[in-house]
């Protein structure tokens, strides 16, 4: 068993080129966006102070529709279209010798501001993975390539069969009248632009939460486990849902345990779609326990037919429900961990903290640090 006093640890390594604040992080910017880029190759996250992004503009929402709760609506007003570039906003020789560039951007006609995520990945059919990388390139402002990721997609419309292919993800946040011209990439390229988008609402008590308490560590195994995303984390924990969350980093197959003794309530275990593609964000395996209090936790991301409990099975605390692992919106493998109130299970997140049993210490997990089943905290700025 590890020693519990808390020490230092080297930052996690790993680019994400698109924007000088996720790049290379600082703990400030860690601290920030409660995100490590090392956990989520190949997304970048956009809004209007991002420095490196090609520009943001204002458009005629002349004709528009006003505020409309018809979500289909609203998400029809958000709109993604490449553009040649003017050659007066022509980049260097350099870039120029690459031939014929376009850029890709995005507009918000709604009437609110709207979370967006775009999603490209290469349309063309490569021998391997690596020529696929090699024929899809994005470049930001200062003409740097961004980092790509990886999705799985069915081979050729045969959801029985997957493959691995080269994809970018642009995580945005864009006020309403307003356009985000993203990054630039070759006329030539044959990319699969795809979106979702949905109203941006603040939590009604992110900072004055429900409370829920737990002296039993959500994985098996001595540890200690990286957060890779937090409170608020501004790749997928920044609306209502989800504000309260945080995601541990586990190797695929790593035992999920019951925080408590409890009901399951839902389990979905049949998907294998994995990766940082957009439509992602509608799949996902995933076990619930309604546990006291009026509590519900939701494990997310769960290993394909890893559960053997059925509804309405109770478990005991450190039970093991299933096991982790990449499935849904998952640029590694990881567990996600959220709680909702049990007669509101798609409502607003509530705050879990969990009890370190060595030290009595509360604490709820912070992106960039190290966390062990019997001490809580172990390495800071990890």
């Amino acid at each position: 068993m590890e020693n519990c006093n808390r020490h230092h640890a080297s930052s996690c390594n790993a680019e994400n080129d698109g924007s000088a604040s996720f790049s290379n992080q600082s703990q400030l910017n860690i601290r920030q966006l409660n995100l490590l880029a090392c956990g989520c190759q190949g997304c970048h996250i956009v809004d209007k102070k991002t420095d490196w992004i090609i520009g943001e503009r204002p458009i005629d929402r002349v004709g528009a529709a006003t505020h409309s709760d018809d979500e289909d609506e609203s998400d029809a007003l958000v709109q993604v279209e490449v553009y040649m570039m003017p050659s007066e906003r022509s980049l260097s020789k350099k870039a120029r010798k690459t031939g014929e560039r376009v850029v890709l951007s995005v507009s918000n006609f709604a009437a609110e501001k709207r979370a967006v995520y775009i999603s490209a990945k290469n349309s063309s059919r490569f021998a391997s993975e690596r020529q696929a990388s090699a024929n899809m390139s994005f470049s930001n402002k200062h003409e740097k390539q961004l980092s790509l990721g990886k999705t799985l997609i069915p081979t050729d419309g045969n959801n029985d069969e997957l493959r691995e292919v080269p994809c970018v993800t642009f995580v945005c946040c864009i006020d309403p009248g307003r356009a985000l011209d993203l990054v630039t990439y070759p006329k030539h390229q044959e990319i699969e632009i795809s979106k979702l988008s949905f109203e941006l609402i603040n939590h009604p008590t992110a900072h004055d939460p429900t409370v829920a308490q737990f002296d039993q560590f959500p994985l098996g195994g001595d540890g200690p486990y990286l957060c890779t995303q937090g409170i608020g984390g501004r790749l997928t924990h920044f609306y209502p849902e989800s504000y309260h969350a945080f995601d541990l980093r586990c190797p695929e197959g790593t035992p999920i345990l019951a925080l408590a003794d409890g009901k399951v309530v839902e389990i979905a275990q049949s998907e294998e779609i994995s990766g940082i593609h957009c439509n992602n964000l509608t799949q996902w395996n995933v076990v619930s326990i309604q546990v006291a209090n009026g509590i519900q936790i939701d494990y997310v991301h769960i290993a394909p037919g890893s559960c053997s409990h059925k509804i309405g099975d109770f478990v005991e605390k450190g039970d093991v429900l299933c096991l982790s692992g990449k499935i849904g919106f998952a640029p590694e493998p990881h567990v996600h961990i959220e709680g909702h109130f049990s007669l509101n299970p798609q409502g607003p997140s509530v705050l879990i903290e969990l009890i370190a049993p060595e030290t009595g210490e509360a604490y709820t997990p912070a992106a960039g640090k190290l966390y062990s089943p019997h001490c809580g905290l172990v390495v800071e700025d990890a």
